[in-house]
């Protein structure tokens, strides 16, 4: 399912950048989720609120380029 249409994000891909980062903030601006026309913005939140829990054990943060 596309969670954004301008970017071609999909919900496995906000799903697999959700295992990276811990904070939504993170995970929607590694993926320019919301940038551009915003319509998205809202429905990435709330599938983010409504995935799968991460384990405690998360792996670290990338690092910036």
């Amino acid at each position: 399912m596309y969670i954004c249409i301008c970017k071609g994000i999909t919900k496995s891909q906000l799903e697999e950048k959700a295992r990276i980062y811990s904070n939504p903030k993170d995970i929607l601006n590694s993926l320019g989720v919301g940038k551009d026309c915003g319509t998205c913005f809202e429905n990435a939140i709330n599938s983010l609120n409504t995935a799968p829990k991460r384990s405690a054990k998360s792996p670290a943060k990338p690092k910036s380029k």
